[in-house]
């Protein structure tokens, strides 16, 4: 029997990606993991899903931090061929920009731009080391 896809859902506790996380879990044809970057309730109803899956496939990972997204898709990666990921990590403001002190312009970016960029690198590194392209 073939292995399944691996599918990486990031931020899987969001609200969001709670659901895609159930449902991709649901269809027999994807090995799902998911991350969460802080515990709490959100990240139970995740671990929940996952049942005695969760100690492996409920990777606690601050996205921001290029180390720890190395250290999980390496992780993921040893369960076979990386097949997609879907990030769904990020916050959204409803502050105006004139409002916005600088700090909270910096927090923005880092929520919401690093966890796209260090996510991309990792997985392109894992593409090129393994000769996988497309999806």
């Amino acid at each position: 029997m073939p292995r399944r896809k691996v599918v990486l859902i990031a931020a899987g506790n969001s609200e969001l990606g709670l659901p895609i996380t159930e449902l991709l879990k649901s269809q027999n044809e994807f090995e799902v993991f998911a991350t969460f970057r802080t515990e709490g309730q959100r990240s139970k109803k995740l671990v929940d899903l996952f049942d005695d899956q969760a100690s492996t496939h409920c990777i606690k990972t601050d996205l921001r931090d290029s180390d720890q997204v190395a250290n999980m898709f390496s992780k993921i990666s040893s369960f076979g061929r990386v097949w997609g990921i879907l990030n769904f990590a990020g916050e959204a403001s409803a502050k105006r920009l004139v409002r916005t002190t600088q700090l909270e312009i910096e927090n923005s970016i880092l929520n919401n731009v690093m966890p796209a960029v260090n996510l991309t690198s990792e997985f392109l590194k894992y593409a090129k080391e393994n000769s996988e392209f497309g999806g």
